[in-house]
This record gives structure tokens, C-alpha cells and sequence, in this order.
């Protein structure tokens, strides 16, 4: 049955009137004070809140409880330094501008502007740095696909990743290398990589059969005038993917 207008006002004039009576209450218990449900911190109304007039005879409810300046800002803090958090609000945005031609041409020219001031290359050459020296056999795994792909004069894909192009993990790459034996020492393909064919995929250039440590000297004077001595089963596996002209060039151990 719906509620006729009489009673509609009726009970909106009970409201204000209880409410009426829980702030006189509420006023004669703090007075002009309010205190945080959060740390419990007691202080005039308006350092609580700034962004309206405080009403001082007649307060509302939401100006006398709930938390202080402080609490709130630590609770957005921690909120924005959640990863999960961070990753959700990171693709809700990019879905947004990704969806809006408009947006995303936008967003590429402030990216551009942003990464060429010289204050942004600065700091992203030194976070490079130091993420090689924390983890040198990760950034030498991605540095084989990318040599790789340059060889070739193509460009690796965005949507492909590194395990699955060369089949093995930084980790396995480390186990088989070893440590860095000289601190000038590289990573060498007994191979060469402009033997192999355009078409060759990388696994199969940067096969772990393919790879050893050599100085920054040999590695240079080699360059791709020769080929080291490679495995029995590597040389099965390469021989239909190396050049006419070097295949008979190649050493079988």
C-alpha cells in the first residue's frame, strides 16, 4: 500500500525530531570537539573537515563523527601503495584510453614529451643500471633475443615472451654459463648469427649448445669469420637452417 503524503511528512518530521535529539545530545557530550573513530584524536570540528562551512549550533552527524585529516590520507596512502590495487586502476585507465582513438594518440604525445626531458633519462639510465648489477643474467637473457631479432633487422614482438622465444629461463641460462669468468668476458655463439638464415627462429640461434663465454677481444677479432666447435646434435639440428656456403665451414665435436 503506498505510503500517503500525510504520512510521508509524518514521518519525516519524526526523523528530523530524533535526529534533533541525538545531536543535542552528541553536542552536550563533545561540545564543539569531535573525536577520530580511527586514532582516537580530539580536536575543533573544522580540523576534521574544510571543504564546507561548519554549522557550530547546528552540526550534522557526518561533521561530528568519523576520522581526522591524518587517517584518511594514511588510508589513501596505503590504498595507493597496494600492487594489486595499482595494477587494477593501471588497466582500468589503459581500457579507457585504449578504447578512444583520441586519448591514446594524446597520451602518446605526453609520453614522448615526458621521457625526453633529460631529468626522466637520467633517471631511467641509473634504474638500468641498477637493475643490471642485481640481476646481470636477466638483462643478458633479454639481450639474446634483442641481438637476435637486430640481426635480422626486425623488431621483437610485444605480445611475445622471452621464455617462449629462446625455450629456456634466465635461470637455466645462468646453470649453463656459469659465472662471468672475467669481468670483460661476453656471451659468444659458437655459431655465428648471420650463418643462420633469416627465417631461422631463435631458439635455434640461441640455443644453449650455441653459447660460451669469451672475452670482449676474441669475441671481436672472431666476429663472424669463423665458427667454434659445436656438438654432434646441435649440428643435426642447425643443418637445414644454416647458409649454403657455410655449411661446410661448420666443426663437429
Amino acid at each position: 500500500m503506498a505510503t500517503s503524503e500525510a504520512q510521508r511528512l509524518a514521518n519525516q518530521k519524526s526523523y528530523e525530531k530524533r535526529r534533533a535529539k541525538d545531536l543535542e545530545w552528541i553536542m552536550e557530550r563533545l561540545g564543539k570537539i569531535k573525536i577520530c573513530s580511527t586514532c582516537g584524536f580530539e580536536g575543533d570540528i573544522s580540523l576534521f573537515r574544510n571543504d564546507y562551512t561548519i554549522n557550530y549550533d547546528k552540526p550534522s552527524k557526518r561533521q561530528i563523527s568519523g576520522t581526522c585529516k591524518k587517517c584518511r590520507r594514511n588510508k589513501i596512502n596505503e590504498n595507493n601503495s597496494c600492487p594489486e590495487k595499482k595494477k587494477r586502476r593501471a588497466k582500468r585507465e589503459w581500457d579507457r584510453v585504449s578504447s578512444n582513438p583520441k586519448l591514446l594518440e594524446r597520451k602518446k604525445e605526453r609520453s614522448k614529451i615526458y621521457y625526453s626531458q633529460p631529468r626522466v633519462k637520467k633517471m631511467r639510465s641509473q634504474y638500468t643500471l641498477e637493475s643490471r648489477k642485481k640481476a646481470p643474467h636477466l638483462y643478458r637473457w633479454r639481450k639474446l633475443l634483442w641481438n637476435a631479432y637486430k640481426q635480422n633487422g626486425e623488431t621483437k614482438p610485444k605480445n611475445l615472451k622471452t621464455i617462449d622465444a629462446l625455450g629456456y629461463s634466465s635461470i637455466e641460462l645462468f646453470n649453463h654459463l656459469g659465472i662471468k669468468p672475467t669481468p670483460d668476458s661476453q656471451i659468444d655463439h659458437l655459431v655465428p648469427l648471420n650463418w643462420f638464415i633469416p627465417t631461422t627462429p631463435t631458439n635455434i640461434t640461441c640455443d644453449l649448445r650455441n653459447l660460451e663465454w669469451k672475452t670482449f677481444s676474441h669475441n671481436a677479432s672472431k666476429s663472424d669469420h669463423y665458427a667454434d666447435a659445436i656438438s654432434s646434435d646441435y649440428h643435426e639440428l642447425i643443418l637445414e637452417y644454416v647458409k649454403e656456403e657455410y655449411k661446410n665451414r661448420l666443426i663437429v665435436i
